[in-house]
């Protein structure tokens, strides 16, 4: 609940910075120049595919619902992984929420006159950085990886779950990008945190319910004691 708690902060920060943030305006939008862009990311300052970005939502949902078939699998377990589930997703959209309202960075397509103006001076096209898409997406695949390879050290199928994780995260992020939502740059941000999370909060858990035990003991005229972790 603690990672609730702190995910619930980030968004509570990320709100409070976005309600003082203001609307694009036509004069912002006409001063935007490309050059102001980061040169790694420069290329992409103007893209826009609608198409492209709708299937990326399709990703999102498709890989914010994969854990659930895990999650199911392990009934004697399925409350505590649903938590920390759910802890996963928070935690992983504060920070995106706190990262938005404090970067205020311009998504590619407000450089494109092809978006719809209406599209350019909606708040929300001054929220790139970092990907929450790309965060979501890496943090329900690589939660699912890691719980997978808690359950099942032994499977030879370990190293599918962790490259199709990887490779779909990656992918994922990638459509946001090529959509004109997101810089390359906010998906890489994206990826790295939404993983760090999804990695991190089945570690926490897991090392949450390491107890220790002591076990007295008489041999032979000796007395001591053992120390017995447990998990």
């Amino acid at each position: 609940m603690t990672y609730l708690g702190v995910g619930g902060l980030l968004h509570l920060g990320g709100a409070i910075k976005a309600s003082s943030n203001s609307d694009p305006t036509v004069v912002e939008l006409e001063n935007l120049d490309r050059e102001d862009v980061p040169a790694f990311d420069r290329a992409y300052a103007g893209r826009w595919d609608p198409d492209v970005e709708r299937l990326s939502d399709i990703f999102l949902a498709s890989s914010l619902a994969l854990p659930t078939a895990l999650i199911l699998s392990r009934k004697e377990d399925a409350k505590t992984l649903g938590l920390m589930y759910a802890e996963t997703l928070v935690l992983a959209a504060g920070g995106v929420n706190l990262s938005k309202g404090v970067a205020q960075r311009y998504r590619p397509f407000a450089y494109s006159d092809d978006a719809p103006l209406s599209q350019r001076l909606d708040r929300d096209a001054k929220r790139s950085f970092l990907s929450g898409h790309a965060a979501g997406i890496a943090s329900s695949l690589v939660f699912a990886a890691k719980v997978y390879s808690d359950y099942y050290p032994d499977s030879r199928y370990r190293s599918y779950v962790w490259g199709a994780a990887i490779i779909g995260a990656i992918s994922g992020s990638w459509l946001r990008v090529e959509g004109g939502w997101h810089f390359p740059s906010d998906a890489v941000a994206g990826v790295l945190w939404g993983g760090l999370v999804g990695y991190s909060i089945p570690v926490l858990h897991h090392k949450n319910q390491i107890r220790v035990s002591i076990i007295p003991f008489v041999h032979e005229g000796q007395r001591g004691a053992i120390i017995v972790k447990r998990f």
